[in-house]
């Protein structure tokens, strides 16, 4: 074969030793790894050299401003929270390709609350393996309505934020198998299978929903895309949007269908402070104004 590929080598008067001047011996290999070795070493002697004044100068101001960022922040929440908002939190344009670049979102899917919350949990390899199948998004809803319907009727009352009747279960069970989409109150259920803290974020809005389950550690935050009516969500566990965030800047709902509680629940500072995180913060006026206004915004949509 070897002559067939070289017939100038393989005349009478060569042999197949002559390919041995081609070949990488052992000579030919420690002569290579010496080369790069002294390269390697040349590069990094110059990498080491002394500073200059004025990189001397900017690595002094570095340790002075990080000092005093050290000591004004306490906690790495409290460090996070800041880092957030001073960097991209209300620029909608840099916030969008924050997202974009540090979570994980499912695309162009007709049930994008389902999909995402698979994510959440199972990750992005088996989402892209499965996201075709109509049998595996059937297989899951099952799971979750099938856990709650069997779970301790008093243990189902009192493991949520939300108290689930027998009335409330029935219907969880038949919209979830039934609706071409998910609910916002299937959530409801997923938390307590998925025994995880799920929090639906609408950015523009700055309001929140809470999915919690007692007892549980673990989080997610589904982000609504604030370029599509058809909501489409990113997926993060915190690591990027600090919960201290949400509690600080947003309004977080009393339940998917009443966003606040009872007019007379509330002080007038208590409302006073919602308003404020608000974009757009109403006028102030009295109370029952205030709160009827906060009320009719916060609807979840």
């Amino acid at each position: 074969m070897i002559s067939l590929c070289f017939p100038s080598l393989f005349l009478s008067e060569h042999s197949i030793h002559d390919l041995s001047n081609f070949m990488l011996d052992k000579k030919r290999y420690d002569l290579k790894i010496k080369v790069v070795e002294e390269t390697i070493e040349k590069e990094t002697k110059v990498e080491e050299k002394e500073p200059n004044v004025e990189e001397k100068e900017t690595k002094v101001e570095e340790k002075k401003t990080n000092a005093i960022v050290e000591k004004e922040i306490e906690t790495p929440t409290e460090t996070q929270d800041i880092k957030l908002v001073s960097q991209v939190a209300w620029d909608n344009k840099l916030f969008l390709n924050f997202l974009l670049k540090n979570t994980l979102y499912g695309k162009d899917d007709f049930d994008s609350l389902f999909w995402s919350l698979f994510i959440s949990q199972y990750g992005m390899t088996e989402y892209l393996r499965v996201k075709k199948s109509g049998k595996r998004e059937v297989e899951e809803k099952t799971n979750l309505t099938t856990y709650l319907h069997k779970m301790d009727k008093t243990l189902r009352k009192e493991c949520t934020n939300y108290k689930i009747t027998n009335v409330l279960t029935t219907e969880i069970i038949s919209d979830v198998m039934t609706f071409p989409k998910m609910p916002i109150y299937g959530l409801i259920p997923a938390s307590i299978f998925y025994q995880t803290n799920i929090y639906v974020v609408d950015w523009k809005k700055r309001t929140y929903l809470s999915f919690e389950t007692k007892g549980s550690l673990k989080q997610i935050f589904l982000i609504k895309n604030p370029l599509h009516s058809n909501p489409e969500y990113f997926i993060d566990d915190g690591t990027m949007i600090p919960m201290v965030f949400l509690q600080n800047h947003f309004i977080v709902l009393h339940q998917y269908e009443k966003p606040l509680k009872g007019v007379s629940t509330y002080k007038m500072e208590e409302l006073e402070e919602m308003n404020d995180k608000l974009h757009h913060p109403f006028p102030i006026s009295k109370k029952a104004e205030l709160y009827e206004k906060l009320l009719v915004y916060c609807v979840w949509k």
